[in-house]
């Protein structure tokens, strides 16, 4: 950027100077203060960038041999890998549903995102934590499935975002999240049956 602005000034047609621009103390102090400008912009935005590349959310990772759509086909089937104390449906962009898990736990969560084959992901709208002193921590967090193919075989990627350790529920809930997405998830996507939490009669 600093050669385009010099190549600038070098076109100018300048009048009644008997000097050359780019030797004269007006273009050195623009030019200095036009590559700090830059500069600083620079740090900005790299800075920025590092900050999201070693982002610390809770991230889980399959590998599965199975198909894409079979993938996806499970993720959206809450009930049969998280918990079927579930109301609502999950198939379909902006389908919206809330789980419970006694009153230990209540969320609501929204599609948002729903490509499929490749990407779900749940906005989550309200939630109860009992645990915990901030009891809506979730609210406002995002769950991110991402599918790819990976060297002949599935890729699926968990991310629970704003699941950060510095938060109160991330012991409890990465836990929580690890077997959901190994054991139960995994089980379903590869036979077909998972390991969710039992129907318990509870009143949405």
């Amino acid at each position: 950027m600093v050669m385009c602005f010099t190549a600038f000034l070098r076109q100018k047609t300048w009048k009644n100077v008997q000097i050359n621009p780019l030797q004269s103390p007006f273009y050195t102090l623009l030019l200095l203060n036009f590559a700090t400008s830059f500069a600083c912009s620079f740090f900005l935005i790299t800075s920025k960038n590092n900050n999201t590349m070693t982002s610390s959310d809770f991230t889980v990772t399959l590998l599965v041999d199975q198909d894409p759509e079979i993938v996806f086909a499970a993720v959206n089937n809450v009930a049969g890998w998280w918990t079927e104390n579930v109301e609502g449906d999950s198939h379909h962009l902006n389908d919206a549903f809330e789980v419970r898990f006694g009153d230990v736990h209540y969320s609501r969560q929204q599609l948002i995102e729903f490509i499929p084959a490749q990407q779900v992901v749940w906005l989550i709208t309200d939630s109860q934590l009992s645990f915990i002193s901030d009891k809506s921590e979730w609210t406002g967090t995002r769950v991110v499935f991402d599918i790819t193919e990976n060297g002949g075989q599935t890729q699926l990627r968990f991310t629970h975002q704003g699941l950060k350790p510095e938060i109160e529920c991330y012991g409890a809930c990465s836990n929580a999240w690890g077997g959901y997405i190994r054991n139960s998830l995994f089980n379903l996507i590869t036979t077909g049956q998972g390991q969710p939490d039992w129907k318990v009669e509870t009143e949405f």
